[in-house]
């Protein structure tokens, strides 16, 4: 592949948050060679919506025919496992989805961290760089992202074709994480990430080098996966922060560098950077960088901002999305620098009772748990609904968590429901948890399901109920049933084997 060709895909890389959910969906089919008609009937929406969806994409991602959008996604792919075959022994389970749901999802700072190792490793702005900012460190981060709802169906509206309208749909789900970074030098480093929200995600979870093994202890299912310390690409130096390079120590020495590494004038569209104003973080300074197409200059225009120590080229913010609302935030609380690490803040111990597992590193290609076809309905080990509510069909369903980058055992699942209109949805999310159902669930009105205990609650407009069977997490959310019409849901359910 020419190096112009890699360029602009890194470029699209920076962009591909702004797609969202079915724009995503829509860009797999595309790669998969379907037609628009073909994507009209997966998707189940109109043939002028599966139209505009494709344009989008290409707008979007500054890309010029669905040919060069399949040859991105592949490379986009490629890199992807190439960047993180290392950890993904050591996840199994998609490290930007479940180490970090609050906020690192995979497909923002999945395309994050692409594009920024592509940029640098093209030389688009390899000067400045090698920055020995090295010194040891311990950085908490509170980390929030709000997931764009998924789209269940899309038309164009009225003749005059302004753009799309939307059925409606449950709102998106809001994320939140405190991540503790401990950094002692390239081989002893610890992340823990307490994931918060949603609550039926809550979770623990430490990622752990002593020098020698890596350490991935998932609190939920209590188990720790251990193998040799992998080299990474060395286009990570140290110190790098693989859930979000653009948090932390910089490899860059000036802002200068920084915003040259932003900068591409010959991208389509073209992308620019500029320092927009200062601003404090732990009361220390710090530049303000804005940085997204060079044509972004409405209101609602998804942007990146990122607050930078100018002094130590430290990155103590960041956010993005559109102006004045953003999906994501990521904002460092703490911050001790140039201190003592002792070998015991990154070590780990296994806690009483947790399965050991020993680490083998997983085949390239994406045969994780998103290869698991749900079209069928909950696969073996999990819940099933029989019947959901009349006038109620599946529109939408994906398994837990995104297989993305993961290639770890099933999880868990999501499925939602909705009427022909689109108007009412239930969703039905399941869980394997040796913990057991999440005591911030535990709350609200408690009834009985099938002999187990159950909770009824709102959560905005939504009614929910919440319960465990057989081992399993459930989490029904509706927007227009009724509690009585939840339980009936609830009491319908029974293990698939």
């Amino acid at each position: 592949m020419e190096t112009g060709t890699r360029s602009k895909f890194a470029e699209a890389a920076r962009y591909e948050p702004q797609l969202n959910a079915r724009q995503r969906e829509v860009l797999r089919l595309i790669v998969d060679g379907y037609t628009n008609a073909q994507i009209a009937e997966r998707c189940d929406i109109t043939l002028d919506g599966a139209k505009w969806n494709v344009s989008e994409i290409l707008t979007k991602l500054g890309l010029d025919s669905r040919e060069e959008a399949a040859d991105y996604w592949r490379w986009r792919s490629g890199l992807g496992r190439r960047l993180t075959a290392p950890l993904r022994a050591v996840m199994g389970l998609s490290t930007f989805k479940l180490v970090a749901g609050g906020g690192l999802a995979a497909v923002a700072v999945g395309a994050i961290a692409v594009a920024w190792v592509a940029t640098n490793s093209f030389g688009l702005a390899s000067s400045g760089s090698s920055n020995q900012n090295d010194r040891a460190f311990v950085m908490d981060v509170t980390i929030s992202f709000t997931q764009p709802s998924p789209v269940d169906a899309v038309s164009p509206s009225g003749s005059n074709g302004s753009g799309p309208t939307t059925a409606a749909r449950p709102p998106g789900e809001h994320y939140q994480s405190q991540l503790t970074w401990t950094y002692q030098d390239p081989t002893h480093y610890r992340y823990d990430t307490r994931n918060e929200l949603p609550a039926f995600e809550s979770n623990q979870i430490v990622i752990a080098a002593d020098g020698a093994e890596l350490s991935y202890w998932d609190a939920a299912s209590n188990t720790v996966r251990r193998g040799s310390l992998p080299t990474l690409p060395k286009e990570f130096k140290d110190p790098a922060n693989l859930l979000n390079p653009m948090l932390g120590p910089s490899k860059f020495r000036s802002i200068d560098a920084l915003m040259a590494s932003l900068t591409n004038p010959s991208s389509s569209p073209p992308s620019r950077a500029a320092v927009v104003g200062g601003d404090k973080v732990l009361g220390i300074p710090c530049k303000v960088i804005e940085y997204g197409p060079a044509s972004s200059a409405t209101a609602s225009a998804a942007t990146t901002q990122l607050c930078v120590d100018p002094v130590r080229m430290i990155g103590l913010r960041m956010t993005q999305g559109p102006k004045g609302a953003p999906t994501y935030d990521a904002e460092v609380t703490r911050l001790d620098y140039g201190v003592k690490v002792p070998d015991s803040a990154v070590a780990f111990m296994p806690p009483a009772g947790a399965t050991v597992a020993a680490i083998s590193t997983p085949p390239d290609g994406n045969n994780g748990p998103s290869a698991v076809p749900l079209l069928n309905g909950p696969p073996s080990g999990f819940l099933r609904a029989n019947p959901i509510p009349d006038g109620y069909r599946q529109s939408s369903g994906g398994p837990y968590i995104s297989g993305l980058f993961g290639t770890g055992p099933l999880a868990g699942f999501s499925m939602t429901y909705a009427n022909v209109a689109g108007t009412a949805h239930l969703t039905v999310e399941e869980r394997l948890r040796t913990d057991g159902l999440p005591s911030a669930l535990k709350t609200g009105q408690k009834v009985t399901v099938n002999g187990d205990d159950a909770w009824e609650a709102m959560d905005g407009a939504n009614r929910t109920l919440v319960f465990e069977q057989h081992g399993v997490s459930v989490l029904l959310t509706a927007d227009a049933l009724s509690y009585s019409e939840l339980e009936a849901v609830a009491a319908s359910m029974t293990l698939v084997k």
